[in-house]
């Protein structure tokens, strides 16, 4: 199948899975003014005394979710906040790895649903960053160190030689963002759960620029083979409900406001 006819189908399943969670009761962002302090203002109601937040920000390929995650860390810590931004791109095996991996997934099907496990280390991630912050909540100190360590760097060859640590105490809010988050079995590690959307033959307008350390062939066939097929199943058959949606398709003008613009949160506590 050319990847034209992938793109068809690929943007009418995103419509009807789109359509489909609009149904559904969720909060609807669809324009991208002031929309970072719309999502503060939706978290806020989420915010416990002596409770760290945990946010998670999903989203399919080119949805503008790591930007939107890095903005409102920024904004939170602007007037004063304490806010951690958590990245799943560096839970991404090595990129000889994943090659590897996904090079022998393309030889062996047209179509594959195995993003999330050929790609992302998933037991890491959840051992080192989901059960550590809920153990933290859960107890009774008031500060912690979460230390990542062999985190994917992907300058200037895709090794596992990052490394990030954050301090944390009871007054942060910690952003995570990253695809397939919203699971049942992870449901119960977020406060607050966003799912950013674009169709995916804007996703992949984004995602080329990006990826230009890439063969721009090579990109477009995991975007279209593995990525987007992958994603789509999940929105049909495994993502829990997320309490905001942000739907990102006409974004690609404007889409950034000045910190300055953004109105102070207005919360339970300072931030």
């Amino acid at each position: 199948t050319d990847i034209a006819s992938f793109a068809v189908l690929y943007d009418d399943l995103y419509e009807e899975a789109v359509n489909h969670m609009k149904k559904e009761g969720i909060g609807i962002i669809e324009d991208s003014a002031n929309y970072i302090e719309r999502i503060k203002s939706s978290i806020a109601r989420k915010i416990k005394n002596g409770k760290v937040l945990i946010v998670a920000v999903d989203g399919n390929s080119g949805a503008i979710k790591t930007t939107s995650a890095r903005q409102l860390g920024e904004a939170i810590r602007a007037f004063g906040g304490k806010a951690v931004v958590i990245e799943r791109d560096w839970f991404i095996d090595s990129r000889e790895e994943r090659y590897k991996r996904q090079n022998r997934e393309l030889e062996e099907t047209e179509v594959s649903l195995r993003d999330n496990e050929i790609s992302l280390r998933i037991d890491k991630f959840e051992e080192e960053v989901l059960k550590p912050l809920q153990n933290f909540n859960n107890g009774n100190e008031q500060k912690m160190t979460l230390s990542l360590s062999g985190l994917y760097e992907k300058y200037p060859d895709g090794g596992l030689t990052r490394f990030e640590s954050f301090e944390i105490d009871r007054r942060t809010i910690v952003i995570i963002e990253g695809n397939y988050l919203l699971t049942q079995e992870w449901k119960r590690y977020f406060d607050f759960k966003i799912l950013m959307l674009a169709k995916p033959s804007i996703g992949i307008k984004r995602r080329l620029p990006r990826d230009y350390h890439s063969d721009r062939e090579r990109v477009e066939k995991i975007f279209w083979r593995i990525n987007t097929p992958s994603f789509i199943s999940y929105l049909q058959k495994i993502i829990i409900k997320p309490d905001l949606l942000i739907v990102t398709d006409s974004w690609d003008k404007e889409r950034s406001l000045p910190l300055q613009k953004i109105a102070p949160f207005a919360s339970k506590r300072s931030l």
